[in-house]
């Protein structure tokens, strides 16, 4: 059901993110509410944000809950997120042209991106579970051996991917963001604490390296914006609507990622309410 869920997300985000602001006059009626169509987009959120507060009910009747690290990675799923509605209307055109000379392209800055979170995740994945496993990765920084195997095999890091279409891009980021939030899920309070090597003159707490997969999301995210307004390309209210439901449908998705179990009833329950939601708004556009 998560995926049946996400996929419709997915859809709709499709469906709506190239349309004119004006389409949100169109007449559309729900429960005595005569707002036009721009109601359906609050529709949509509200209908996630029930969904979320449902599922907290349950993890709170079964005794479970966010752990540090999860609430950490919660936010960078949100930034995650913000980031995915900006790149939502973006094709192969728009995404390799440069705003001004010696500055990113929204493909460069995806790459980026891209790159440095699976890097991030490298940190992680030899600091707690390679380190010392063998003579040539010892104790302290990732050596250049383990990142390469890092990027090469387990990543499947491959030029065709960066330079081809922006829609495979985006999908192997999606993937590769998801390995980063499975892979990490369980990572223990306790070790908080402890030191990851990276670039700096000194080692940082794995707490700093988790939050700063967010924080280095968001920093880029506003570059994408900044990149797109130079290109003149506005932001729509519709990419607003948008972005406010992906934040809340962000929340779903990594509390049904850090718990997956018991919660397919609820699901199916709001994903037919979307469904019929978005079925009229299709009817009124067609």
């Amino acid at each position: 059901m998560e995926e049946q869920l996400r996929q419709w997300f997915l859809d709709w985000i499709n469906t709506v993110v190239y349309l004119p602001d004006a389409i949100l006059e169109k007449e559309w009626y729900w429960q005595g509410y005569d707002e036009g169509l721009r109601m359906s987009f609050l529709r949509v959120q509200e209908e996630l944000r029930s969904l979320d507060s449902e599922l907290a009910l349950l993890r709170r009747q079964t005794g479970k809950g966010f752990t540090s690290a999860q609430t950490i990675l919660s936010g960078y799923h949100q930034a995650y997120w913000e980031l995915r509605l900006i790149y939502a209307a973006v094709d192969n055109q728009l995404a390799d042209r440069i705003p001004k000379e010696k500055e990113w392209s929204l493909r460069d800055i995806l790459y980026h991106l891209i790159e440095t979170e699976w890097a991030f995740y490298g940190l992680f994945r030899y600091t707690f579970r390679y380190a010392g496993t063998k003579p040539e990765w010892p104790q302290g920084k990732a050596p250049e051996s383990f990142m390469t195997e890092h990027f090469e095999i387990e990543g499947q890091f491959r030029e065709s991917i960066f330079t081809g279409d922006i829609t495979t891009m985006l999908g192997f980021y999606d993937q590769l963001h998801q390995r980063v939030l499975l892979g990490l899920k369980e990572f223990p309070d306790g070790r908080l604490s402890d030191p990851i090597f990276f670039w700096e003159p000194q080692p940082m707490p794995a707490r700093f390296r988790l939050i700063r997969f967010e924080s280095h999301l968001h920093q880029h995210t506003i570059q994408a914006e900044k990149t797109l307004g130079q290109l003149k390309v506005n932001t729509t209210e519709i990419k607003h609507l948008l972005r406010n439901c992906a934040q809340t449908f962000a929340e779903v998705e990594a509390g049904l990622v850090f718990f997956p179990d018991d919660a397919g009833d609820l699901i199916r329950k709001r994903l037919d309410s979307l469904q019929k939601l978005s079925g009229a708004v299709r009817l009124i556009l067609q």
